[in-house]
């Protein structure tokens, strides 16, 4: 398989596993900060199967090609919108109901690691795949850089309760953050919308 997309099967895959084991611990302890976080990997998972399955379904004219996956790459931007009424679920609840991630002991560094891995991977990623001009490809990699946004911040989040001594100051700052990465997310989706309107408009 191409490694172009071995990495999105998997992260559907893991994707689709995450989404279940939450929403059903979230429906057997009836906690809505569960639901929430499988409602965003659903999303998350809704959207990257979707890329895969336009993919495969795209003729090979090239031509039609491009306009079909701009076509994809806008509705993703739509999609996106919905993503971040999960991601604005999950800060709320960090806010109001004061909920976290957490990591015991030294699996935090290695959550760490991981994170900062994969923002930095997300983003030169994302500006390769745009100079290749496959916008189906780009919308993978806007989505793994969404995600890493999201583990910054729940990284934030497990160092606070790690680390942090000020419940008052913690609220606060994942406020920040949290706000933050929703409003990236939201122009993320607009900057999507518009660039592929504006490219299918030129192409047609």
């Amino acid at each position: 398989m191409n490694s172009k997309y071995s990495s999105l099967y998997t992260s559907l895959f893991l994707n689709l596993i995450y989404a279940l084991f939450k929403g059903l611990s979230g429906y057997y302890f009836q906690s809505s900060w569960l639901i929430s976080i499988a409602f965003y990997y659903m999303i998350l998972s809704i959207m990257r199967f979707l890329l895969l399955r336009k993919d495969r379904k795209i003729k090979k004219q090239l031509h039609r090609k491009i306009i079909e996956e701009l076509k994809t790459y806008r509705f993703c931007g739509y999609l996106m919108f919905l993503l971040n009424i999960a991601v604005t679920a999950i800060v709320l609840q960090m806010i109001h109901n004061a909920k976290y991630y957490e990591y015991p002991g030294t699996l935090i560094y290695a959550f760490a690691a991981y994170t900062f891995y994969s923002l930095i991977s997300a983003t030169i990623n994302l500006i390769r795949y745009r100079s290749i001009n496959r916008p189906i490809l780009s919308a993978a990699k806007i989505l793994s850089l969404a995600n890493a946004l999201i583990s910054i911040l729940a990284l934030q989040t497990a160092l606070f309760v790690q680390f942090g001594d000020g419940e008052s100051s913690i609220l606060i700052l994942n406020g920040i953050t949290g706000s933050t990465v929703c409003l990236s997310i939201f122009i993320m989706a607009i900057l999507m919308i518009v660039h592929s309107t504006k490219k299918i408009k030129k192409l047609q």
